[in-house]
C-alpha cells in the first residue's frame, strides 16, 4: 500500500472506500462482540448516506456529533465525511456551557447525539431550530435514523473537497482547561493523514487493537483489520489480544501502563505485538523501559503532534533508552516540516529554543508549539515542556526529568505558586527515600526552600490519563 501511496484524494474517506473495492472480504473492523468486513462496513456507510441525503443534510453543513464509541459512530462520521458534511466533535469534559456555546458560534446546523443529551431541549430553545437524529427510540423534535433498506451496492461517488473547505472542526480542553476551537480544512488534513500513513511502521497482517476511538477511523484509512476495547473491559485484554493474534497496539499511556501492571503480574507474553503506538504527553523514561522489557520483541514508538499540526516527530525505545539526555525524546522532525528555532535559554550545556513550525500538515500554514526543545547530536528533540510553564525562567523538563528516573516516583510536577516553589510528587512505591538526593538536584537549578508535596495522585487529564493539569495543582497546596 506504501509503495502506491499518494497524497491525491478527493475526499478523506477515499482510502476507505478504495479498500472496500480491492479487499472487500478483508475483515475492516471488530467492536462490541461484531466484525464487519470492508465491504460489509462500506454497504452500511451507504446506507446511512441515503438516509442523510433524504433529511437534506448536504456538503458543508456543520454536524455536532455527540455519541459514545460504537459501531453507529464509525459509520456515521464516515459517511458524514463521504457526503461533504463537516463532523464537529467537542469533547464533553468541557460542559454543557461550552457545548450551548458552540451551538451558535459554530453555526451547527444538526446534531446526532443520545437522548440524555436530548432532553436538555427544554431549557435550550436554540435547539428547537435544528434537526435533531438520534439512533435510539425518537422522541418530540427528535428523529430515530432508520438506515435505507435494499442496498447491496457500494456509492464509491464521493464529495470533492475543495482545498480550503473545513472538513473537520474539533473543540478541545488544553493544557489549561480552556476550549481550543480548530478548524481544520482539507489541504491540510489530507497530508495528516498521508504522513500518519507514510511514517506508520509496516506490518503484515495489521491487526490494531486501538484504545483511542479516533484511531479507528485513522486505522480503517490505513487498511488495517481494526479493534477497539474500552479500558472498562481491560479484565480481558489478554484473552482477546490472544485470540484475535493483534499485531500493533495504540492508546493513550494510562491504559498501557495498566496492560503492562496486568501482564507482569499475571506472568502473560504476547510475542505476537510487533508495534506499539503511544503519545499524547510526556512519556518518562521508565514507562518506554518497562513497555520494552513487557514486549521485548516489539518496537515501541513514541508520537509527538498537536491538534494544529499531526504527526510532528516520532521516537524509537531504543534511541530512547541508550541516551543519558535529560527531558524526553520526541525524536527526528518530519523532513516535510520546515523548523524556525525561537532562541529560548541556554541551561547548563543545553540550548534551549521554543519550536515553530511550518509546513503542508500545518493548520493555517505556520504553528507557534509553545513547547521547549534542545536538538543533541543526532538531531533529536529532546522536550523540556511549555514555555509558559517554566519556572523562574527554567524548563521544567530540567528539573523533572531526572527526578522520575529515581525508584519509587512516578509523576512530578514543579510549580510556582504565590511566589512559593513547590514540588509535587506522585509514588510508585512508599516509604519514599531520595529526599535529600531531590533537595540536591533542586539546589544544583538554584531553588532552595521549596515545598514538597507528596500526592496519592497528580491531576491529569480525562483524555490521555497522563498529561499534568498543572492549573489545578494551586488547590492542592494547602
Amino acid at each position: 500500500m506504501k509503495n502506491n501511496l499518494s497524497v491525491d484524494i478527493v475526499n478523506l474517506s477515499q482510502r476507505f472506500f478504495d479498500h472496500a473495492l480491492n479487499h472487500p472480504d478483508q475483515s475492516a473492523l471488530t467492536l462490541n462482540n461484531q466484525t464487519f468486513s470492508y465491504s460489509q462496513l462500506a454497504i452500511k456507510v451507504t446506507e446511512l448516506r441515503q438516509t442523510l441525503k433524504s433529511n437534506g443534510l448536504k456538503p458543508q453543513m456543520n454536524i455536532l456529533v455527540m455519541l459514545p464509541m460504537s459501531q453507529d459512530l464509525v459509520v456515521l462520521l464516515l459517511a458524514l465525511i463521504a457526503q461533504g458534511c463537516v463532523p464537529v466533535l467537542i469533547d464533553p469534559r468541557l460542559g454543557l456551557n461550552r457545548v450551548r456555546k458552540a451551538l451558535k458560534t459554530l453555526n451547527i446546523q444538526c446534531i446526532f447525539s443520545v437522548n440524555a443529551f436530548f432532553r436538555l431541549k427544554w431549557i435550550w430553545p436554540s435547539m428547537w431550530s435544528r434537526q435533531l437524529f438520534t439512533f435510539e427510540s425518537p422522541s418530540w423534535r427528535v428523529q430515530k435514523i432508520e438506515l435505507s433498506k435494499n442496498i447491496n451496492q457500494i456509492d464509491f461517488n464521493l464529495y470533492s473537497s475543495q482545498p480550503e473547505q473545513s472538513v473537520l472542526i474539533t473543540m478541545t480542553s488544553g493544557t489549561t482547561g480552556e476550549a481550543k476551537i480548530i478548524h481544520r480544512k482539507f489541504a491540510v488534513m489530507k497530508y495528516q493523514q498521508f504522513f500518519s500513513i507514510k511514517y506508520l511502521f509496516p506490518l503484515n497482517p495489521d491487526r490494531h487493537l486501538a484504545f483511542y476511538p479516533i484511531s479507528i477511523l485513522q486505522s480503517l484509512i490505513e487498511g488495517a483489520e481494526t479493534f477497539y476495547m474500552k479500558e472498562a473491559d481491560l479484565d480481558h485484554f489478554f484473552s482477546f489480544a490472544q485470540e484475535k493474534q493483534i499485531t500493533r497496539l495504540s492508546g493513550p499511556p494510562q491504559i498501557l501502563l495498566k496492560i503492562i501492571d496486568l501482564m507482569q503480574t499475571q506472568k502473560m507474553t504476547l510475542p505476537h505485538v510487533q508495534h506499539i503506538l503511544l503519545g499524547g504527553a510526556a512519556i518518562p523514561r521508565w514507562l518506554v523501559s518497562r513497555l520494552k522489557m513487557t514486549f521485548p520483541q516489539a518496537r515501541i514508538q513514541v508520537m509527538y503532534g498537536a491538534t494544529e499540526c499531526e504527526p510532528i516527530a516520532a521516537s524509537w525505545a531504543e534511541s530512547y533508552l541508550s541516551s543519558d539526555n535529560v527531558g524526553y525524546c520526541l525524536g527526528t522532525l518530519l523532513p516535510e516540516l520546515e523548523a524556525e528555532w525561537k532562541f529560548y535559554g541556554k541551561f547548563a550545556q543545553y540550548q534551549v529554543n521554543e519550536l515553530i513550525l511550518k509546513g503542508p500538515n500545518v493548520v493555517n500554514g505556520y504553528f507557534e508549539t509553545g513547547d521547549l526543545f534542545y536538538l543533541d547530536s543526532q538531531q533529536q528533540l529532546w522536550f523540556l515542556g511549555r514555555s509558559k510553564e517554566a519556572v523562574d525562567g527554567i524548563p521544567v523538563g530540567l528539573i523533572e526529568e531526572p527526578l522520575e528516573r529515581m525508584s519509587g516516583i512516578q509523576r512530578v510536577a514543579f510549580k510556582k505558586i504565590h511566589d512559593t516553589h513547590y514540588l509535587f510528587l506522585e509514588l510508585s512505591a512508599s516509604p519514599f527515600e531520595h529526599q535529600q538526593t531531590v533537595l540536591n538536584h533542586l539546589k544544583s537549578w538554584g531553588f532552595e526552600n521549596v515545598q514538597i508535596r507528596i500526592l496519592a495522585k497528580i491531576p491529569v487529564d480525562v483524555r490521555h490519563g497522563w498529561k499534568i493539569q498543572r492549573h489545578l495543582l494551586d488547590k492542592l497546596i494547602n
